[in-house]
């Protein structure tokens, strides 16, 4: 996030959740280059071909991490686990109904 041509520019991304948070953080390469005003054409495509992988290494990072979170929440859910430490012994959760009824409001129809 550059705040003037001449600053150094930061990508940045930010996950929050009620028990973490963490911020992301790169550098895209060229970033303390000049002001963009005094760039060529060449050194303007070189700095968007940084910034592009920059982006691309940051999505990277995000997905890692999103990726361990849900092995972590789906490790704790098969040890039978759920928020606030309580243990949910014999209580399974329909995958493919889960998927089929995504942000549908669903009746319950065993009651």
């Amino acid at each position: 996030m550059a705040s003037s041509p001449s600053s150094t520019a930061s990508l940045q991304a930010r996950y929050r959740s009620p028990n973490v948070e963490k911020l992301f953080d790169t550098e895209p390469e060229g970033s303390k280059d000049k002001s963009r005003e005094l760039l060529s054409t060449a050194d303007k495509v070189a700095y968007l071909a940084a910034l592009r992988s920059s982006v691309a290494k940051l999505q990277g990072e995000v997905n890692a991490f999103l990726t361990r979170r849900m092995d972590e929440g789906k490790a704790a859910a098969a040890a039978g686990v759920a928020g606030g430490g309580k243990r949910t012994v014999g209580v399974g959760v329909d995958d493919e109904r889960e998927e089929e009824n995504y942000g549908e409001e669903v009746v319950d129809e065993e009651a």
